[in-house]
């Protein structure tokens, strides 16, 4: 059950939130054959999406650098949610 929520999730995250195209297309595809029951394996980078997780990576490094709020976040709702103690 919380497979099927987890996946309607991300359908929907990836259909509202991934405006270019071909990092949409290959995200899609890739999430197609995992959905589909195949065993994917160690395989080439899929530039797209390989660029954009870098430039991703890099743009939070450079972003949290600058965060003057140390605090951290209340996670005790999804805690509870994943049934984490």
């Amino acid at each position: 059950m919380i497979y099927l929520i987890l996946v309607v999730e991300f359908d929907r995250l990836l259909e509202t939130q991934v405006t270019d195209f071909k990092l949409y297309s290959a995200i899609k595809k890739l999430l197609d054959r995992k959905e589909s029951g195949e065993e994917l394996d160690i395989e080439p980078r899929i530039e797209v999406i390989s660029n954009f997780l870098e430039e991703q990576m890099e743009y939070y490094k450079e972003y949290v650098k600058h965060v003057d709020d140390k605090k951290s976040a209340d996670t005790s709702e999804l805690n509870d949610f994943l049934g984490i103690i």
